[in-house]
Formats: C-alpha cells, structure tokens, sequence
C-alpha cells in the first residue's frame, strides 16, 4: 500500500535574500522539527536575488542548520543563466549548464563544491539546479564530483537515473496529496505572510507525512503514468497564467 511522504526544499539560499522571510521559514521548521533541503548557492551572482544587504554570519548560520541535519544542497555555482537551454526537466528556457561542454560545467560544478565544502566543513552530496536547468553532462559531471542526489525531476517515487539518485520535486506550494512522495519548492524571496500561514497550517496537519521519509529509489509503473499527467497539467497552468 502507498503512503504520502512530503519534503520541503528552500531554494536561493545566498547571503542577500529576504531575511525577513528566511527566519519565518526557520521558526516554523524548528517548530515541528522538520528538515528541509536548503539549496545554498556556493558563489552568488545573480542581482537579482539581491534583496538585503549581506548577512555577514550567512555561512554560520548555515554551518548551524547542517550540524541540526538539515540537508545542504550545492544550488549551482554563481546562479548565472549563461545559456537558453531548458535541459533534461524542460520547465525552463534559460540556464547555468544545460548545453555547456562536460569539462565547463565539471569545472564550474567543483569549484562550487569546494567553496560549500570548506564553508560547511564536511562533504556535499546533494545537488540542486538553477532554473530545474541542467542536462547529460551535468548529471556526469556530478557522478564524477561524487553527488549522489539529485533533488528535482517528474515521478511520483524517488528514482536512479543516469547513477544518481533522483529526489521528484513536482508542486511549489503545500497541497494535500492522496500517496506518493512530493517535494515542495519553497523561494524565501516570493513569499508572504499568507503563505507562510499557511504552511504553518500544513505542516500541523501533515506531521506523520514529514517524517521519516525515504530517499531510497522506488520501482514502479506510476512514476511512468505520472510524467504525462505532471507535464499536461503544468503546460496548461503556464498557458492560462500566461494568457
């Protein structure tokens, strides 16, 4: 029988984000004990995601959060879209390596885990792209570079693609799901007080489906039903948006 499992992940973690809406986000996961998958950029470079002047203790806080076991994902390397290319996910035309050699996106990958690893103090195993953009070579370069999750793709389970492990990431708010394993895209920059409501309401209601969670890859013939369904559904919630 299947059970709902549910992981949240926080994505553009840099030392200009909405601190303001950081720490509501902490507050609530400390709360209820919840550890998410924090997607830190190791080198920002995206004014964009400029949004508060430095926080100057950034990576002591985030050495903090991985000692407590939360689960510290290289987001990229300076979240720099250098090229037009949606990759393996298709969500998104433009990106930081789908379509750069393997020796450019190898380089540019391990300089980033060196600089999370000396920040952190310990090695980093998780991977977390830019824009849901990365394609083959990435996935190679990663398996070279010793990652050994991948927190994004369509599925319904868990899965192994390319000799990685593959962590499905399909909604960006809480919803309430029948079964499956469903990660949650949480961006600190754009949100509000409703959702963070919200989310606090969720995860009250859901405790048993946060814990204990399995990362172990999952066999089944739903994940293949899922992949239609999931990319239906997002093209036309795009094209509504859109219109």
């Amino acid at each position: 029988m299947y059970e709902v499992k549910y992981i949240f992940r926080l994505d553009d973690i840099c030392p200009t984000m909405n601190w303001s809406n950081f720490l509501k986000l902490l507050a609530i996961f400390e709360k209820y004990d919840i550890k998410p998958i924090l997607g830190v950029i190791p080198d920002n470079q995206d004014k964009k995601l400029s949004v508060n002047p430095p926080q100057e203790d950034f990576w002591k806080i985030i050495r903090d959060l991985y000692q407590k076991k939360w689960i510290i994902a290289q987001h990229g390397y300076q979240h720099s879209y250098v090229t037009k290319k949606s990759g393996i996910i298709g969500l998104n035309n433009y990106s930081e390596f789908s379509n750069l050699s393997y020796e450019e996106q190898f380089k540019k990958i391990k300089r980033g885990k060196e600089i999370l690893e000396n920040y952190i103090g310990s090695p980093v195993s998780w991977w977390m792209a830019p824009a849901h953009s990365f394609d083959k070579n990435t996935c190679k370069a990663l398996k070279e570079l010793n990652f050994q999750y991948i927190t994004d793709g369509v599925a319904l389970f868990p899965f192994k693609k390319y000799g990685l492990n593959w962590i499905p990431q399909q909604i960006w708010k809480p919803q309430k799901k029948l079964f499956g394993t469903w990660t949650i895209c949480i961006h600190p920059n754009g949100i509000n007080d409703t959702f963070i409501k919200q989310l606090d309401s969720f995860i009250a209601s859901n405790l048993t489906a946060l814990n204990n969670v399995s990362f172990t890859p999952k066999k089944s013939i739903l994940n293949l039903v899922f992949i239609p369904y999931w990319y239906g559904k997002e093209y036309f919630y795009r094209l509504l948006k859109n219109n």
